[in-house]
């Protein structure tokens, strides 16, 4: 949140992103969960394969997620902050 509680626009945009994000994976809607990715994303997650590359491997460890939760799907946000980065510039050429 911004100053006074006030949310700052992109990080409304990025709340509304991921909300619409989940809203996808508990309507098991392959669609909407891969659509802000790349064909060709890397990724890394916990149960096994720990990386998987491209759009159908992904796609593939959704399969695993979903094979193995309850229907319906419950998939929660429970806590979701954000932070503003700032850029660091080192003063060395």
């Amino acid at each position: 949140m911004g100053a006074v509680g006030k949310s700052r626009p992109d990080e409304a945009a990025i709340r509304a992103l991921i909300e619409n994000w989940a809203r996808a994976v508990r309507a098991k809607n392959f669609g909407g969960i891969l659509t802000k990715h790349s064909n060709d994303i890397l990724m890394f997650d916990v149960p096994p394969p720990l990386q998987c590359q491209g759009i159908d491997a992904v796609q593939e460890t959704w399969d695993l997620f979903f094979s193995s939760s309850p229907n319906p799907v419950i998939f929660d946000i429970a806590r979701w902050t954000s932070a503003r980065v700032r850029r660091w510039r080192s003063s060395r050429p």
